[in-house]
């Protein structure tokens, strides 16, 4: 799994100083993990992670270059994932996605999610961003 966190560190944009943590989580990490990527030119342009435990899996770092978005390549990314952890035993599938997020909540609905509930963030008035 280090080298799925190495090939996708540009796209995600990973600063330097994070990239040992990463790795160190990614080698440690005690449940099963399956990472999808996608390349054009030598380049990742589209990838994500999924987690199995037991019967559940939850998707993580599903990204697509801006450039290449609406091309099909995060349904391609989704659908790999969704499909291996079937293949390893997983029944039910999660996620986590802002509200605000059109393109990825209209990615998602295609493969039957739908929002189990809000979350929201808090945070003193002198921290909001």
């Amino acid at each position: 799994m280090t080298a799925w966190v190495e090939a996708t560190r540009a796209l995600l944009g990973v600063a330097s100083d994070a990239l040992p943590r990463l790795l160190d989580r990614a080698a440690n990490y005690p449940l099963p993990q399956i990472g999808a990527l996608v390349r054009r030119d030598d380049e990742v342009v589209a990838c994500g992670l999924a987690k199995v435990e037991e019967d559940h899996v939850g998707l993580f770092a599903v990204h697509t270059a801006s450039s290449l978005r609406g091309q099909g390549l995060g349904r391609a990314v989704v659908g790999a994932l969704l499909a291996d952890a079937q293949r390893r035993g997983a029944r039910t599938a999660y996620l986590q996605v802002t509200a605000h997020n059109a393109p990825a909540l209209a990615l998602y609905r295609r493969f039957g999610f739908d929002t189990a509930y809000d979350y929201w963030y808090r945070a003193r008035p002198d921290e909001q961003h």
